[in-house]
């Protein structure tokens, strides 16, 4: 009797799902799901096969892309730039060591981001999966796949798949093959870092048809081997783990004359109310000038006054944003942001995005100052990282919900919503400590939309009445 037939190598079973983005010269992860072949499924299903992983990471770049989710994803990159990075002051000792990055932080740190995967890869109920810590590192085994997707620009996305040949296992009877022992062994695959694309994929692991999904998915760029630095480490190199979970130093404002100007204005908004904004029209002509500003302001946290004279610089800095990300400056006062939007040079913004833990303002002195905005239609709250709860987001949800004609406006989102439900817990508030109802008549409820005739238009916050 002839031997058995070798089969053909098989892709992996089980797959980890990164996104990524570029933050202080590596890309750092920002969501991680880990889906796994479900034990209890049919024995011929081997795992994900060629075409439904392609499927999947269409979609999960379709999501990502989709202009209603642009804001929060921005947003919550911007907050990650803070989270694994830390600034330096020229007071600092050079010789002191980074803190951990990972320090209380949730497999949900980034929320947003974190449904958006979870929804891509959630295609049916066959295979479990669920997010991970963010220090989750790829080890490259036959039966693990990796798909990482880099969204440091979101005009430009990129991904990449990573899989290694499984080896199926091979029993037979000696006495089969006449006596004779058959090798069966598979020549030792070479562990190439290169990240294959979609069709590449098809084409590694048996005949398969090349379908419209892995066509389509050939107009996106590869991520680059840099961009798997992080998460899958190269052997031999314990330095990159160490680095892995530490945040990085960044240097202090540079001794220039331009910096040290620029430094001492924007420590002046503590003691100013305001200023004679003719005084900018100078510094306006300097080329460069309002990304300059705008970088001082990130890099000097706690510098900023409180008072309207720190929004006067906010709206140097953003002159002409229809969209304010002010979700990583520190100490932001509610007097500060209405002096901002009192500014000629954003009177054409129509939404604001806020980081509500590092504001120093009441719930109710926040919407004051943003319902008093006639042209701003869409607000977005989001918390740090390091949360230890959603109260915040809740809070102002509350303080909102007082004045339902400013969700009338446009869109309110609240991260906090997407935070809890991923912790599996009530964002408002069980049924019974829920107090008078929020709104009259009908209720606000929040989500997730799929909507087959506008395929993978995903509205995840809507607001009904």
């Amino acid at each position: 009797m002839a031997p058995p037939r070798i089969p053909e190598p098989t892709g992996p079973s089980s797959w980890t799902f990164y996104i990524v983005s570029e933050i202080a010269g590596q890309h750092r992860p920002l969501a991680v799901v880990q889906r796994y072949n479900d034990d209890d499924a049919d024995d011929n299903d081997d795992g994900l096969d060629g075409q439904r992983l392609v499927a999947l990471v269409r979609r999960i770049l379709t999501i990502l892309c989709d202009p209603v989710n642009r804001v929060a994803i921005e947003s919550e990159r911007a907050l990650a730039v803070d989270f694994f990075c830390e600034y330096r002051t020229h007071e600092d000792e050079e010789s002191s060591l980074p803190s951990s990055a990972y320090d209380g932080m949730s497999t949900s740190a980034f929320p947003f981001i974190s449904t958006c995967l979870l929804l891509g890869v959630s295609e049916d109920t066959t295979y479990e999966h669920w997010l991970v810590s963010l220090s989750t590192i790829y080890l490259g085994a036959d039966s693990y796949g990796m798909v990482v997707i880099d969204v440091t620009d979101l005009e430009s996305p990129r991904y990449g798949i990573v899989a290694l040949m499984a080896r199926p296992t091979i029993e037979w009877n000696v006495s089969q093959s006449g006596g004779e022992w058959v090798d069966g062994k598979y020549a030792q695959e070479e562990r190439s870092r290169q990240p294959l694309s979609a069709t590449g994929y098809l084409e590694k692991f048996g005949p398969r048809e090349i379908g419209d999904e892995a066509l389509k998915l050939e107009t996106i760029h590869l991520v680059d081997t840099a961009a798997m630095n992080l998460i899958w480490p190269q052997s031999g190199d314990p330095g990159s783990f160490d680095f892995f979970f530490t945040r990085v130093p960044l240097p202090p404002p540079s001794r220039s004359l331009c910096d040290q100007a620029l430094t001492a204005l924007i420590s002046s908004t503590q003691e100013i109310e305001t200023f004679e904004m003719s005084i900018f029209d100078a510094p306006r002509q300097i080329p460069g000038f309002q990304n300059l500003l705008r970088r001082m302001l990130h890099e000097l946290p706690g510098r900023l006054g409180q008072s309207r004279a720190a929004g006067q610089l906010i709206g140097l800095a953003l002159s002409g944003s229809q969209h304010l990300d002010l979700v990583r400056l520190q100490g932001l006062s509610a007097e500060a942001i209405r002096g901002a939007l009192e500014t000629e040079d954003l009177k054409t913004a129509t939404s604001i995005s806020l980081c509500l833990d590092t504001m120093v303002s009441t719930p109710t002195q926040i919407i004051d100052v943003l319902a008093s905005a006639a042209g701003l239609r869409d607000m977005y709250f989001f918390q740090k990282p390091t949360r230890e709860d959603d109260k915040l987001s809740t809070d102002i949800f509350l303080e909102l919900s007082k004045r339902p004609h400013l969700f009338r406006r446009g869109r309110v989102f609240f991260s906090g919503a997407y935070s809890a439900a991923l912790k599996g817990k009530f964002w408002i508030g069980s049924h019974g400590d829920m107090g008078p109802t929020i709104l009259q008549p009908s209720s606000l409820q929040h989500y997730i939309f799929w909507d087959s005739w506008l395929r993978y238009n995903l509205n995840l916050y809507k607001i009904l009445y």
